[in-house]
């Protein structure tokens, strides 16, 4: 298979193999700019990543952020008794 590319190769003539090692280039520079690209996105992609599993609470957190919303949701209702207890003793 080598023996028939390098025939192949020694057939063509000097412009071409310019032109042909000039689009090898040309392709190679692309293909650069697109792996940086993709590194670039990569390393985005894992900084979000560390940034959402810092950000993650644990069980005991999450524990104790639903105790606090229940303690505030009975101090609303409470709230909310006074305020109607209020309201209908001016009404008197």
């Amino acid at each position: 298979m080598k023996k028939i590319q390098d025939k192949a190769f020694r057939k063509l003539k000097r412009l071409e193999l310019v032109e042909l090692i000039y689009e090898l280039r040309k392709r190679n520079v692309e293909l650069e700019k697109e792996a940086q690209q993709l590194r670039s996105q990569l390393s985005e992609s894992e900084e979000l990543r560390r940034q959402y599993a810092a950000n993650q609470p644990n069980e005991e957190t999450a524990a104790k952020i639903e105790a606090l919303v229940a303690e505030m949701v009975e101090e609303c209702r409470m709230l909310r008794q006074q305020i109607e207890q209020h309201n209908a003793g001016s009404a008197e």
